[in-house]
């Protein structure tokens, strides 16, 4: 008896023994952080909010990581032992008391993207440039002064991006990243580009928005793959010719500088879909512009233009065309070509005739003539049977055809600040109650 017990306790203490053991194995396999709990074999963990050193060393014991995306909280410097993450090829770092990274980061030898987000960063460690395989860099909302001297070492570098900076120069071995295919420099203090820019021939989209730049290089002209090209919100007086040999450009985006004159040689960039040239001080286009005839979005805004080219006639793809706050007091016989036009902005100009051509545009479904001197909307304004919103705020009008109470697609019609009577208004709304009561909104 006394055997058959000794026996049961024996088994009784392997089986608690089987379970301690598990329990034990299972808290070596994870890691807690704060919240989380990690398997020791994770390889992908995505927006991780750490506080403090000791949950950041925790995260640095997962060394399967392959992808990271972490914010820190409470950290201001990055230390070398969070760089033992050898196999992490994707990191996301962002945290907004972080003032120093390690120059350890070169450790991370496989990384290939690499996205930093650091308010108070005002420098980026020089070994940053060590990273063989990096393809993809982002660097926001920081405080950055100025880029590694040896950053064209990265010369797999196919993505460069950077915002809120206080960077006003590049350095000169930038350009000799030339497996470059994106730039965005935007919302920094940027103050020009080094004329070698033109090395970066694999360059696809370069966007400059809201820096300080005067000048674009002439050797713009080589980047012969560029297909976009943002460079609005800047102090830009003029446009070097070279810019006409950008045989793909598709989307150019200069608006909100101080340019005066545009080079006859930009009516060379035929495969231009979208040009934006608004709140600069142009006052003449080039006389061949119309031979931009892919262009279906253009962009013409406060500028000081008091008249149209001919050749503007022959832009047929346009579909929304700004022309707002110009000096212009009548348009090219032949605009009614644009057959495609839906939408027209043509308030704050000096028309005191309402252009009868508008009345071909069949296809135009938007129309803002508010800010003119426009004292009468003739008959034919009806054959505009796709037309659903007219704005003719602040005009001289004193009333409207009859036949515009019948226009089917017509929902708005804004006349705010004319000189119409009483009796008027109250003539057109009854008009309008009699041929359909759910019609028009008229607004006086």
């Amino acid at each position: 008896m006394r055997q058959i017990y000794f026996l049961l306790m024996i088994v009784i203490f392997q089986f608690f023994s089987s379970l301690i053991m598990a329990d034990d194995g299972l808290k070596r396999d994870s890691i807690n952080i704060g919240k989380y709990t990690f398997s020791i074999e994770t390889k992908c963990i995505d927006r991780i909010e750490v506080n403090g050193l000791s949950e950041l060393r925790e995260v640095s014991k997962l060394k399967n990581l392959t992808w990271l995306s972490i914010r820190v909280r409470n950290i201001d410097s990055i230390p070398e032992w969070f760089f033992n993450l050898s196999k992490l090829d994707t990191l996301f770092l962002s945290g907004d008391d972080i003032s120093y990274i390690s120059d350890d980061i070169s450790k991370l030898q496989k990384l290939k993207t690499l996205v930093l987000n650091a308010k108070v960063l005002e420098y980026l460690p020089d070994n940053i440039c060590n990273l063989p395989h990096l393809e993809r860099i982002s660097i926001c909302y920081n405080s950055l002064f100025e880029l590694p001297k040896q950053i064209g070492s990265l010369t797999k570098l196919k993505s460069f991006r950077m915002c809120k900076a206080s960077m006003q120069y590049l350095p000169q071995s930038f350009c000799n990243l030339k497996n470059l295919e994106y730039i965005e420099i935007t919302d920094s203090k940027l103050e020009e580009l080094p004329e070698e820019i033109g090395q970066l021939i694999k360059l696809k989209y370069l966007d400059l928005r809201n820096n300080r730049i005067k000048n674009i290089p002439r050797s713009i002209g080589k980047l012969k793959d560029l297909e976009k090209f943002h460079i609005p919100n800047n102090e830009l007086t003029c446009v070097p010719k070279e810019i006409g040999s950008l045989d793909k450009l598709d989307f150019l985006t200069l608006g909100g500088n101080n340019i005066e004159q545009l080079p006859d040689e930009i009516t060379n960039l035929q495969a231009l879909t979208a040009l934006s040239l608004s709140d600069n001080r142009l006052s003449l286009l080039p006389d061949q512009f119309g031979r931009l005839n892919l262009l279906s979005h253009l962009e013409l805004s406060s500028n000081n233009l008091t008249k149209l080219p001919e050749s503007f006639s022959e832009l047929t793809k346009l579909n929304m065309l700004f022309l707002d706050s110009n000096k212009l007091t009548t348009l090219p016989q032949n605009f009614s070509n644009l057959l495609l036009l839906r939408y027209l902005f043509l308030q704050n100009n000096n028309i005191n005739i309402f252009p009868n051509i508008l009345c071909n545009l069949l296809n135009l479904q938007y129309l803002n003539l508010n800010l003119n001197k426009i004292d009468k909307i003739p008959e034919n304004i009806c054959l505009l049977e796709n037309l659903q919103t007219i704005e003719l705020n602040s005009n001289k009008l004193t009333a409207l055809p009859d036949c515009i109470c019948g226009m089917k697609h017509l929902s708005y019609v804004v006349l705010l600040r004319n000189n119409f009577t009483e009796k008027e208004k109250q003539r057109l709304l009854q008009l309008n109650q009699k041929l359909d009561p759910e019609n028009i909104k008229f607004i006086f």
